[in-house]
């Protein structure tokens, strides 16, 4: 298996049979997720630590993350952010959690 930012043809490669036999080989693209996966991703995780989110939320947060940070990361930080306040995972938290992350 290989990965790759750009296709075989694009590789410059001065070798024919070793062309050749790349370009043969099946490819699949790798896109980022869209909103109805990344929405059960979510849902998903927040489940896996056993946290009730307002169903609301997922929508909102799907439409605000940023996804190149991932959605394990995000449901990590809200985990963490809510049992260090006290406080329910809520739109507020949220923002403010998304925020954070986005400011690196």
């Amino acid at each position: 298996m290989l990965t790759a930012r750009t296709p075989v043809r694009d590789w410059g490669l001065a070798l024919p049979d070793l062309h050749s036999r790349l370009t043969a080989a099946p490819v699949a693209l790798l896109a980022l997720p869209d909103d109805a996966l990344l929405s059960a991703v979510l849902i998903k995780l927040f489940s896996d630590r056993q946290l009730a989110v307002p169903p609301a939320l997922i929508p909102w947060l799907v439409a605000r993350m940023d996804r190149s940070i991932g959605a394990r990361a995000l449901v990590a930080a809200l985990d963490a952010r809510s049992l260090a306040e006290r406080r329910a995972i809520n739109q507020k938290l949220a923002a403010d959690v998304l925020d954070k992350l986005s400011d690196g």
